[in-house]
């Protein structure tokens, strides 16, 4: 769905000429430009090579799960990406809406958000990438979480060593962000995933590398806690997400994608990003409850990896 954008002189010429972009009014120094897409503005290129990787290794399933993009280049020092309209809804604003969308049925959405990590955990990984696979995606959650609890004030710090040892899992790839805030729901019914990283909440940005289901699947699964949590608290309808997509985890462990431990580490990597985060969203006085939740959260998992 095309929408108006106001850009500068400079950046509005770099528009027009590789974004496909149709002048509506104005000369000189500024102008509107109308675009197919959302035009993202990045400070250097690590996410659009993430994207490519990303689109290399799912091949023809990409546009199913993600949205389409464009690498427009650089504009006045900034990476300019063309990404495709996907809709305005994300699942984090339908669950928290008194109003029902009739076409948008979170039900149906959670089920395609599964579908989309199986389809990850199931990418091709080159042979001499799958034995040292492992411990680099379970040190990356180790020492996010431990910076995370360091950040909430928790004494939990976990072993390295027991976690290679323990963690068991289907090297793949993985979204490392995921939750109901980066699930775009669309009327047509369409849902894409948006804003993957190269490295999980906590971790060092570093270039994308295979990894596992279980961090994309702790990640939503705890996002759909809070959601529902949220939910309860305004008195709005139970919609069992959160034990409907547990159900489906515990069917990834039985196949041995990756195994309770591994789940395990990336529940308490979850939990740690919300009882670290000092957002305006988590720390208002509304929610100090959901905050202090995470908390107790973060410190009872831990106790299963410890």
């Amino acid at each position: 769905m095309p929408y108006e954008i106001s850009l500068d002189g400079a950046r509005a010429a770099a528009g027009l000429a590789l974004a496909r972009a149709e002048r509506l009014s104005g000369t000189g120094a500024s102008a509107t430009v109308r675009i197919t897409g959302i035009l993202k503005f990045a400070p250097d290129r690590s996410e659009v090579e993430l994207l490519r990787w990303l689109e290399e290794r799912l091949g023809s399933d990409y546009a199913a799960c993600l949205p389409r993009f464009r690498d427009i280049g650089e504009v006045e020092g900034s990476f300019a990406i063309e990404l495709e309209y996907v809709g305005d809804a994300t699942l984090e604003t339908t669950l928290a809406s008194r109003e029902r969308r009739d076409a948008i049925d979170p039900t149906v959405v959670v089920d395609r958000v599964a579908e989309m990590i199986a389809r990850f955990a199931t990418v091709s990984v080159p042979s001499d990438a799958c034995s040292a696979s492992a411990n680099p995606m379970v040190d990356e959650v180790v020492g996010a979480l431990s910076c995370n609890a360091m950040a909430a004030g928790s004494l939990f710090r976990p072993d390295p060593g027991t976690c290679r040892d323990h963690a068991v899992f289907v090297p793949g790839i993985c979204h490392r962000d995921l939750s109901a805030v980066n699930v775009m729901c669309a009327s047509d019914g369409s849902v894409r995933l948006i804003d993957p990283r190269a490295s999980v909440p906590g971790a060092p940005v570093g270039m994308p590398t295979f990894g596992s289901s279980a961090i994309d699947a702790a990640a939503f699964l705890v996002s759909l806690e809070r959601k529902e949590l949220e939910r309860d608290r305004l008195d709005l309808p139970r919609l069992g997400l959160t034990a409907r997509f547990r159900d489906i985890v515990d069917g990834w462990i039985e196949a041995g994608t990756f195994n309770a431990f591994m789940l395990d580490l990336c529940l308490a990597h979850a939990y740690s990003v919300y009882a670290a985060c000092r957002c305006d969203y988590c720390l208002a006085p509304e929610r100090e409850w959901l905050y202090d939740l995470m908390r107790k959260r973060l410190e009872s998992v831990s106790t299963r990896i410890a």
